[in-house]
């Protein structure tokens, strides 16, 4: 994080996918839960589903932290520099993706989906913005109901 907010600071502009596969395997195994995938795409039932939401929310808020300005932590005046690297680092994010269900695959009813449609117009914005844009791996479909 500290190299990537040097260079936004140099004016490289940044879009971040964090990944959370293997996030998402490891807190399924640890609940005894198997995952299961067809090809290279995992069954999302509600377990898994589940852990994938709460993941994408944790790994956001952990980024959003690590990029976002701070106050200076009372009583500590020698680290003080190393403490605040991001003085001026905006975070966005949004519904910038639409997705659709891929439905029956394999016999397997299921809520994993395809990208329908990228917002590039309002990324681009964000960007231009002088923002850092974290780009969710959910999309949002407005026929689905989670």
């Amino acid at each position: 994080m500290q190299d990537i907010s040097l260079l936004h600071g140099l004016g490289i502009k940044f879009l971040l996918v964090p990944g959370k596969h293997v996030q998402i395997d490891k807190l399924l195994a640890e609940k005894g839960c198997e995952p299961k995938y067809v090809g290279r795409y995992r069954i999302t039932n509600p377990d898994s589903l589940k852990a994938s939401m709460d993941l994408a929310g944790k790994i956001w808020l952990i980024i959003e932290a690590k990029l976002s300005p701070g106050p200076y932590l009372c009583g500590i005046r020698r680290h003080r520099e190393k403490m605040r690297l991001h003085s001026n680092v905006s975070v966005a994010s949004g519904n910038f993706l639409a997705a659709t269900e891929r439905g029956v695959v394999e016999g397997h009813d299921e809520v994993t989906g395809e990208v329908k449609k990228v917002d590039v117009h309002c990324i681009r914005e964000r960007l231009d913005n002088d923002s850092i844009v974290i780009l969710r791996n959910h999309g949002y479909s407005s026929s689905v109901e989670s």
